[in-house]
């Protein structure tokens, strides 16, 4: 996984506002390749970069200035070294051998995400991870991208390798969430282990060749799921030809092996090692089989509406969602002095489509609107966050509880009420 960030005026495009009626704002940024992309590798020197902006729009008597930066994600991890890959496939088909484990011709369904929250630890936000890659369906290379809704979110790579599985990445607060064990890697189906690794370095931010820690289970129907980039230590204690039900617990996400953040890689294949797309789709140009394996509640997840994963109230401006292995400042504060406070209305979101508006209300404690300001994203942002510097008048604003609204287009909203003593 490759994650990092620039502020000011990204090399991925620039970012500019457009002040229209109803205090809209329009965001653009211009059209750069994958392979623009991997040219500035070097001057980037982890992953992604923010187009970032501001702009500051009169909203009855007094500003409200806002910010937003893009957290970008191109190519998560670079595919395992060959000769590790290699060696993993040789465990998985010596243990299926030695198990003489036998395949049914009914197709193995995947009822379970293989990422979920993990509700045996506090968690307050209302999501905490997105897929970022999907297969990518065209064999071409470079630059020939298809994913399984015929779009891009996908990559390749000039030496011939296609991105072969499904990254979900934690965002945002991905070393504090993974440090917390917030979320967990379960089975995907039923099945048996066949190989296993962990025990290696889970803190990487780099690219490099280092073996992952991992879990590979082959189901019923002779295909074999991989979960890779597991969390050291954290990865089951069933050995290698032990049943596992569909849901069970398989360990922890990491950053082990060819990573540079938090994140699971999972990938199907078939009996003989072929690449398989989990999700149905018509986009078939490069060959890759798919019958659709995941159950419909897991194939709902791909593409879904834009989705608020996270608010925050602060004091300050909110920290640079990612640093190499430090542990983000994700405090919130919902109660205020009377005195002439200024705070920072913070919002997280995934998948929000160039269409998709945000808008944000505050409300004062008699339930009237104080302010309100709508967002146009104008461009497909996979991950980004925005904050709004505002602060009380100490001659017009009541004491007592307010609200702030973030509601996107897509319906979903999310309150937080704040207090002003």
């Amino acid at each position: 996984m490759r994650i990092g960030w620039i502020k000011g005026q990204s090399i991925f495009g620039t970012a500019e506002f457009q002040p229209k009626r109803h205090f809209q704002v329009v965001f653009r940024r211009s059209h750069i390749t994958h392979q623009m992309r991997r040219q500035h590798y070097l001057l980037l020197a982890l992953l992604a970069a923010f187009a970032w902006a501001e702009h500051t729009i009169l909203v009855g008597d007094e500003p409200l200035e806002f910010f937003g930066q893009e957290q970008s994600f191109d190519e998560l991890e670079r595919p395992v070294a060959a000769h590790i890959r290699d060696e993993i496939m040789r465990q998985t088909n010596e243990t299926i051998a030695r198990l003489g484990l036998k395949t049914k011709r009914a197709t193995t369904y995947l009822s379970h995400m293989p990422l979920v929250i993990n509700s045996a630890v506090s968690f307050t936000d209302y999501y905490m991870f997105l897929i970022t890659n999907y297969v990518d369906r065209n064999s071409a290379t470079p630059n020939q991208i298809r994913d399984y809704k015929c779009g891009t979110r996908s990559y390749d790579l000039s030496s011939g390798y296609n991105h072969q599985g499904i990254d979900m990445a934690i965002w945002p607060f991905y070393w504090k969430r993974t440090a917390n064990n917030n979320s967990k890697v379960v089975a995907a189906a039923a099945g048996t282990i066949v190989s296993k690794d962990d025990g290696h370095f889970d803190r990487e931010c780099a690219m490099n060749n280092n073996a992952p820690n991992y879990v590979a289970v082959r189901h019923g129907d002779g295909n074999v799921a991989y979960y890779y980039h597991l969390k050291s230590g954290t990865v089951t204690t069933k050995s290698v030809g032990s049943t596992v039900a569909a849901g069970e617990l398989l360990g922890y996400p990491g950053s082990s092996g060819s990573s540079t953040g938090p994140h699971l890689h999972f990938e199907l294949q078939n009996s003989v090692g072929q690449v398989l797309d989990p999700y149905a789709s018509d986009c078939n140009a490069g060959g890759v089989p798919s019958e659709g394996y995941w159950a419909a509640s897991a194939q709902a997840q791909g593409y879904r509406p834009g989705y608020i994963l996270a608010m925050r109230i602060r004091t300050t401006p909110p920290d640079a969602p990612y640093q190499c292995y430090a542990l983000e400042d994700d405090s919130d504060v919902t109660s205020f002095g009377y005195s002439n406070q200024n705070f920072y209305f913070v919002v997280y979101i995934a998948q929000a489509e160039a269409t998709d508006t945000l808008t944000l209300t505050i409300r004062r404690p008699n339930g009237s609107i104080r302010n309100q300001v709508t967002l146009n994203f104008g461009q497909y942002y996979a991950a980004s966050w925005w904050y709004w510097n505002w602060s009380f008048d100490t001659s017009s604003d009541p004491r007592g509880t307010y609200s702030v609204s973030f509601a996107l287009a897509t319906g979903n909203n999310w309150t937080k009420n704040f207090v002003r003593n």
